[in-house]
């Protein structure tokens, strides 16, 4: 199928036999590179604040901004809905992290329920996901002992 379709767009003088290819394919793979680790990254804040509703919804509520989390997050992050600059995109991927932040700091704040960060914890760990807790901001040894370090 794919040698007839070579042939017609040949017939039809859309493509020529020969000549030099010039491919800027670097460039793509940088792009593409960029905006999957900026989807990913809204992806796993989008993901955490599920997970979170579903097993402490009415902490949740108290814990985070959640008409502005509501409006980042509610449909799914994608690289056909993200700003096209790559200025908007830095941006975005600064507050996706600062979200992510946000909910950490939520999580092991002494309002949070013990058992959260427990499951927190426990997923992470089954996961290999290197974790961000209070002890690596904040290096004194009242936050090592809060966190349970």
């Amino acid at each position: 199928m794919f040698d007839r379709l070579l042939e017609v767009c040949r017939h039809q003088g859309l493509i020529g036999a020969g000549g030099k290819q010039c491919t800027d394919s670097t460039h793509v793979i940088s792009a593409v590179r960029d905006l999957n680790w900026t989807e990913l990254a809204g992806e796993s804040v989008r993901a955490a604040l599920e997970a979170l509703a579903a097993a402490a919804a009415g902490w949740l509520a108290d814990a985070v901004d959640i008409p502005e989390f509501a409006q980042r997050y509610a449909e799914r992050v994608n690289g056909w809905t993200m700003p096209s600059s790559k200025s908007k995109r830095d941006r975005l991927a600064v507050v996706f992290g600062q979200d992510a932040l946000a909910l950490c700091r939520a999580i092991w704040s002494p309002g949070a329920p013990r058992w959260l960060r427990a499951d927190l914890i426990q997923n992470a760990t089954r996961q290999g996901i290197t974790m961000v807790t209070p002890a690596h901001l904040d290096h004194s040894p009242q936050a090592k002992a809060d966190a349970g370090f």
